[in-house]
């Protein structure tokens, strides 16, 4: 994994408003207005990664977590979503080792569609289980 690229990276979220801290090979990315990321090396690339806190009355609800959790795929370009072991929603995406700004800045806006704009198209999912 180049440092380069997650260094470039890190420069293009600053620049859209994010404040970027470093806890050993992981940056997590903070936004007052948009999803809260965490980067991170993986496999030739960056993982983001974004945790949505379902409401705890919910968690039983397994079919229906799945059921929206599956919704969001079939819509998804970049991002996958999946319900993790304390029944949260996590959104995840993979880019490569290479950072060209124009690239970086397609993914970026796919990765906004994906994450927010599919739980916003989907609110009245989303808001039943997500804090």
């Amino acid at each position: 994994m180049s440092v380069s690229t997650l260094d470039q990276v890190v420069t293009h979220l600053q620049f859209l408003g994010y404040d970027v801290s470093q806890q050993d090979d992981v940056r997590i990315a903070r936004h007052t207005k948009k999803a809260n990321v965490i980067l991170r090396p993986f496999k030739g690339g960056i993982l983001v990664t974004a945790l949505h806190g379902c409401k705890d009355n919910m968690k039983s609800d397994k079919a229906g977590l799945f059921q929206l959790s599956n919704l969001l795929n079939t819509n998804a370009a970049v991002a996958r979503f999946y319900i993790d072991k304390d029944s949260d929603l996590v959104v995840e995406a993979w880019y490569p080792d290479t950072y060209e700004r124009e690239k970086f800045g397609v993914f970026w806006e796919s990765w906004e569609s994906d994450s927010l704009t599919l739980l916003l198209a989907n609110a009245d999912q989303t808001l039943k289980y997500l804090k």
